[in-house]
């Protein structure tokens, strides 16, 4: 049997058929982002200049790395770890005590620049220069006598040519040492709020020392060459005129290079050795038909033949082939 509605339902169904649908709740629109700005740090430097920077001392890391390399006889690695602006006080307060700090000047500039060393590096260079072992160094925790900066100077000279040879893309510049401090709250020749730029590089010296190495710019130091700045693209900027062929020719012509040549060694007794005066003879046990290997700093690069010059009674090498 069907069920029927009473009037009272049924008015109540109509009601409920005849009204509207609730509209969707609008969706909640999004907090905007908000980014913290400290006025005491204004950016002086835009960001396109910044990533110019970076680029421009990515060489330099690459040229330190090839210097100091081939002075030390070692591996030396230094690459860029990034770029930031801060006040000089905030540098100079981050910085360890006793540290190398090192001012810079160069006159097309107004001011003076700073590269900072950790002492762990330069310890660790120093005592490669004065014949340490392979061993791993500990770096006293104490400052650089001055013996010891007139023993770097020559070391801190390279790292200045590199720096110099970077920026020759963006303007000649003739940098030159100012001074040097130990302790860089001495070091007062920029104001404590100025703004400057911090160029970081990590240093690896021998896989066992590591530091950091910083350069800082002031901002009041690199206004006018800003401008150069922005509009430096270093991978298009390649000098390839004769003149800068002529000078890498020079400079190859020059470079010292040490040619070695051995004979087969001899046997002898110590009663033998001690018996040895001067103006004795020791015979060479090395057949003058035998090729001699001759080595240019260490690789095998010829063969020669053993001699004698008529005309000035020497003995000599005579390069007969290659090896």
């Amino acid at each position: 049997m069907a069920d029927t509605l009473k009037q009272s339902e049924l008015e109540s169904l109509l009601k409920v058929v005849g009204e509207k649908p609730p509209a969707p709740a609008a969706p909640r629109q999004a907090a905007p982002a908000v980014t913290n700005y400290d006025f005491k740090r204004p950016e002086r430097v835009g960001k396109e200049q910044i990533r110019a920077l970076e680029r421009l001392h990515e060489v330099f890391a690459r040229n330190v790395s090839a210097a100091l390399s081939s002075q030390m006889r070692t591996l030396i690695d230094c690459r860029l770890l990034g770029t930031e602006q801060a006040t000089y006080q905030e540098f100079t307060l981050g910085v360890s005590n006793p540290t190398c700090f090192n001012l810079i000047r160069a006159p097309e500039l107004e001011g003076e620049l700073i590269l900072d060393i950790n002492p762990r590096l330069v310890f660790g260079m120093f005592d490669k220069l004065t014949g340490g072992g392979s061993a791993r160094f500990e770096a006293p925790a104490r400052a650089l006598s001055e013996l010891e900066w007139k023993v770097m100077r020559p070391t801190l000279n390279r790292v200045l040519e590199q720096l110099r040879n970077a920026w020759e893309s963006l303007a000649p510049m003739r940098f030159e040492w100012a001074s040097h401090e130990t302790n860089p709250q001495l070091a007062q020749s920029i104001a404590p709020n100025e703004p400057v730029v911090l160029i970081s590089f990590e240093m690896t010296l021998s896989a066992e020392q590591n530091g950091r190495m910083t350069l800082c710019l002031p901002h009041n130091l690199i206004e006018p060459v800003l401008s150069r700045i922005s509009g430096l693209w270093l991978g298009n900027k390649v000098h390839r005129d004769e003149h800068t062929r002529d000078s890498i020719r020079g400079r190859l012509a020059t470079a010292p290079v040490e040619l070695t040549c051995t004979l087969e060694p001899i046997h002898m007794s110590l009663k033998e050795l001690s018996e040895l005066e001067v103006g004795h003879i020791i015979t060479l046990s090395h057949p003058v038909e035998t090729p001699l290997l001759i080595e240019l700093d260490g690789q095998p690069t010829f063969l020669g033949k053993l001699g004698q010059l008529k005309s000035r009674g020497t003995t000599c090498v005579r390069i007969t082939g290659e090896s």
